[in-house]
């Protein structure tokens, strides 16, 4: 497991996807002895049994599970006649939320001991919200919608589509995002962006890219040859428009106006003590200091 658990984590980092958790487990002797008791003649053989060591990957979005699920595939060795992927064997008029399951081993070409290639491991990849719809369920129970009282089994299928749809929106509001942060980059970068209001994505692209912020940075920084630190600049938004400062175009104009008054503060500040480090904000925080 502890193999496995870094060859994973490994693939999870070169992927660039962030997992919101990586969960793994080998079963106790007493969970063991009850499967075998309880299917009993299924098991020749104790590396018939796949999920002795069991790993859960979350993720954060639905359309992360798909696009790891094939980075995964070239990480292990997969049987895919064991492996299955719930989603899709889900009857169309059933109900359900269900995540995807692959039997793998390490493989003997990169070089794993060849008894440790022989032992199967189950994984699993799942979105947070599926991981809610599983946990639930078993909580409260249910090993199928055959078992749940008949009054019940509509209320569990109008949970699992609204579960559905939340993962799908979650998973286009994302998308939305980073298109809206690539437009911003784009209008910043092209000078384009003054009409465009403050939020934190705005603001943030102004103070990484928009050149009279930066330079401001820049200028404020060698008083002290002090480094730059990133940081959220969330808190200035209600700052800034309590200052009536509500659009790129209004933050640039301030910028430009008052740059020497801000230059002048700073400087006397920071030339009297050694900073090794400042936060991206800076300019920001003499810029309201001024204004104030």
């Amino acid at each position: 497991m502890e193999i496995i658990k870094v060859v994973l984590d490994d693939a999870l980092a070169e992927s660039g996807i962030e997992p919101m958790q990586v969960a793994c487990r080998i079963k106790t002797r007493d969970s063991l002895s009850e499967k075998i008791l309880r299917k009993a003649g299924k098991y020749q053989d104790i590396h018939d049994i796949t999920d002795i060591v069991g790993l859960r990957v979350i993720f954060y979005y639905s359309d992360q599970v798909d696009a790891f699920s094939k980075i995964l595939e070239k990480t292990f060795s997969i049987n895919h006649l064991l492996s299955i992927d719930k989603r899709q064997i889900i009857p169309a008029m059933s109900f359900g939320y269900l995540s995807v399951h692959y039997i793998c081993t390490l493989s003997v070409d990169e070089g794993y001991p060849a008894e440790l290639s022989q032992i199967p491991f189950e994984i699993q990849l799942r979105s947070v919200l599926q991981h809610t719809w599983a946990e639930i369920e078993y909580k409260l129970g249910y090993k199928s919608d055959i078992s749940i009282p008949r009054e019940i089994r509509r209320e569990f299928a109008r949970i699992a589509g609204l579960l559905e749809i939340a993962d799908e929106r979650f998973t286009a509001v994302r998308k939305e995002i980073e298109n809206y942060r690539q437009h911003t980059h784009e209008n910043i970068k092209n000078n384009q962006a003054d009409d465009m209001f403050l939020d934190l994505e705005t603001l943030s692209e102004f103070i990484s890219s928009g050149t009279v912020m930066t330079s401001l940075i820049t200028d404020i920084a060698s008083f002290g040859n002090s480094s730059i630190r990133e940081v959220s600049p969330e808190s200035y938004l209600p700052r800034l428009h309590n200052l009536n400062i509500h659009t790129i175009g209004d933050l640039k104009s301030a910028c430009i106006e008052n740059r020497e008054k801000i230059l002048s503060r700073a400087k006397k500040l920071l030339s009297t003590y050694e900073i090794d480090e400042i936060v991206s904000t800076v300019g920001l925080y003499y810029l309201c200091k001024v204004l104030r």
